[in-house]
């Protein structure tokens, strides 16, 4: 369900195209190529096509990490590469926990990439604030990064409904 899960948060974007603040340019299958063997992981499919088509991704107060460019080294936020990169080193994270947003108290969203099926998805999971240690069950907050995107994508619409700002 994950790409469908997808092709319905692009509808809703197509739709609601106010709802994007912000977003990088189309990543090409080479840098997605280079960011995985930077991190020495695979992304899941629907986070690849997420890249490809966004890059990295800002909705309202939302902002999903990807991929800016190909330094990887002297970045920053929105780019996941970097960040997760960072958090390997001097954190502990680690290597299969890509982190793709911030919830703004210090816990992450991430990609576990130690989880993928045989469709090549994975769960998100929250990964908590306060210590980079290791944790025996992280909570999943999304099936896949599909569902994940979808869940993103909804809340920003209803959200500006209640604003009065959506359709």
């Amino acid at each position: 369900m994950s790409i469908k899960h997808f092709k319905i948060a692009l509808h809703l974007l197509n739709t609601n195209v106010n709802l994007i603040k912000n977003s990088g340019t189309q990543i090409s299958d080479d840098l997605i190529k280079k960011a995985e063997n930077y991190l020495k992981i695979k992304f899941p499919k629907t986070y690849k096509q997420f890249l490809l088509r966004f890059g990295y991704i800002s909705l309202g107060g939302c902002e999903i990490y990807g991929i800016i460019d190909e330094d990887f080294i002297n970045s920053g936020v929105p780019d996941a590469i970097w960040f997760s990169f960072e958090n390997h080193k001097n954190f502990g994270v680690p290597p299969y926990i890509i982190q793709i947003y911030s919830v703004g108290e210090g816990t992450t969203y991430c990609l576990d990439t130690s989880q993928m099926n045989e469709e090549g998805e994975c769960p998100v999971v929250a990964w908590p604030l306060g210590g980079y240690e290791e944790t025996a069950v992280l909570e999943v907050v999304a099936e896949d990064f599909g569902k994940f995107f979808l869940d993103m994508v909804q809340r920003q619409i209803e959200y500006k409904k209640g604003k009065g700002l959506a359709k």
